[in-house]
């Protein structure tokens, strides 16, 4: 291909053609390794095509350039900005994705590159080799396709490795504005410092060995740390996406509250009225039609008194709940303990708690284990909670939480994490365990030292 090409444009340039086509290579090889995950648009293959083209076009030129203006710094700078940006047309025309996540991968790939050329160059430099005059780590390896191969399979080797390190499939990309200026910025800085230490690295190559060595081990650092803070952008970016998911739940608990809450007030009312009204029917009806009318009366008024408004309709609520499926519920709740904790917090927490347990219970087929309890309590300037349940079936934990049984676990689950959530925000501790068919939760929560009852959100 060599050959070809400087017999096409001529032998002056078949030099800089020859590094050119290194160079292609070795970008092409190490970006591929990052961009492989990502979705092929529809007719890849051509697409691709046109891809490498546009990649060969700038190699081209890249050989023109610097066979004409060699000495120049300006020249150098330009070279290697074009060796970066030459791979931008393969993934963009190629491959399905936010031009923000494109644009990430991109800048990991060339990185990783950037890591794996100077770490064989540093390579060649240790073992007495000089990297402008020769490629082979082995000296007995006189033939150049063998040693091309070995110099391939060290790059995708490095790059692959570096993928493995730094890429993680579980972490996901989730594109916010923050992440695409994060992103912008990381790019951009790492395009022009790279490029920049790889002209000085070229300038000054012959005439200090020393800083030579030195700037390549500078531009592994520097590239490890943008691999690093890559990674870290894919992080905290999933972790404000959750954060987001997690103040929408709790958001919707807030509306379930103040609806549940008014239905309550709504039923006590009537409950009121029908006791009055009752009271004037008593002559009327007989013993046992008043004892039945008042045991039903009885039966939705709320009496449920925790010293807590919100903790009293989540178990007003649960009691229910639990009426109605034949589920045995106790409770020993202290609510006043609970005072320094937000009202959708409150909510959030103990309704998520209590409906796991109503719904694991529900499974059970033995009517003497239908049971939960509840139990809140003052302890040593902390809130300590538990809820115990009985339980059938397998139970799997992933991060030492319990995973969610329905089938789409995408749209279900949050309930326990946004649990661990609200235990966070008051700097607790939750501990899950299901042992012997009982499922029990402990949560433990720092009563702040100036405790204020919060109002509202």
């Amino acid at each position: 291909m060599i050959a070809f090409l400087a017999q096409w444009l001529g032998e002056r340039y078949s030099y800089q053609m020859g590094l050119s086509v290194i160079a292609f290579l070795e970008t092409l090889s190490g970006v591929a390794v990052f961009i492989f995950p990502l979705k092929h648009k529809p007719q890849y293959v051509v697409r691709a095509t046109a891809g490498i083209a546009l990649m060969a076009a700038i190699m081209i030129g890249r050989a023109i350039l610097r066979t004409h203006f060699q000495a120049m710094l300006w020249s150098r700078f330009l070279g290697a900005l074009m060796e970066y940006l030459s791979v931008l047309p393969l993934l963009f025309l190629a491959h399905e994705g936010t031009w923000c996540e494109r644009l990430k991968t991109w800048c990991a790939g060339c990185a990783a590159v950037q890591i794996a050329g100077s770490l064989y160059a540093l390579v060649l430099s240790f073992t007495g080799a000089d990297d402008t005059q020769t490629m082979t780590l082995f000296p007995q390896i006189t033939n150049v396709d063998v040693t091309l191969l070995i110099w391939f399979v060290f790059h995708l080797a490095v790059c692959y490795l570096l993928r493995l390190l730094f890429i993680h499939p579980s972490v996901q990309y989730h594109e916010d504005r923050k992440s695409q200026i994060q992103t912008t910025w990381l790019c951009i800085l790492f395009l022009l410092a790279s490029v920049l230490i790889n002209a000085v690295m070229s300038e000054y190559r012959a005439d200090s060995r020393p800083l030579y060595e030195m700037l390549r081990c500078c531009l592994v650092f520097m590239c490890i740390s943008v691999l690093a803070l890559h990674h870290d952008i894919v992080l905290f970016s999933q972790h404000r996406a959750e954060i987001e998911v997690m103040d929408q739940v709790l958001a919707e608990n807030r509306r379930q509250y103040e609806t549940m809450k008014a239905n309550i007030d709504l039923v006590n009312l009537r409950c009121h009225d029908l006791r009055h009204q009752l009271d004037k029917l008593q002559s009327r009806l007989t013993e046992s039609e008043i004892s039945a009318l008042r045991e039903a009366i009885d039966l939705y008024d709320s009496n449920v008194k925790t010293g807590n408004e919100v903790l009293d309709v989540v178990l007003y609520s649960t009691m229910l709940k639990c009426m109605e499926s034949g589920i045995a519920f106790t409770s020993m709740a202290d609510g006043e303990c609970l005072s320094f904790m937000r009202t959708r917090h409150i909510y959030a927490l103990f309704s998520n708690a209590l409906d796991n347990a109503v719904e694991a219970v529900m499974r059970v087929s033995n009517p003497e284990k239908r049971v939960i309890s509840l139990h809140v309590r003052r302890l040593s300037g902390a809130v300590e909670i538990a809820v115990m349940n009985y339980y059938e079936g397998e139970i799997k934990f992933k991060n030492d939480l319990p995973q969610t049984r329905k089938p789409d676990g995408r749209r279900h689950g949050f309930g326990t994490s946004s649990m661990q959530y609200i235990v966070s925000q008051y700097g607790g501790t939750m501990k899950i365990s299901a042992k012997d068919s009982v499922y029990l939760l402990e949560i433990r929560l720092n009563i702040p030292e100036k405790a204020e009852k919060t109002k509202g959100n």
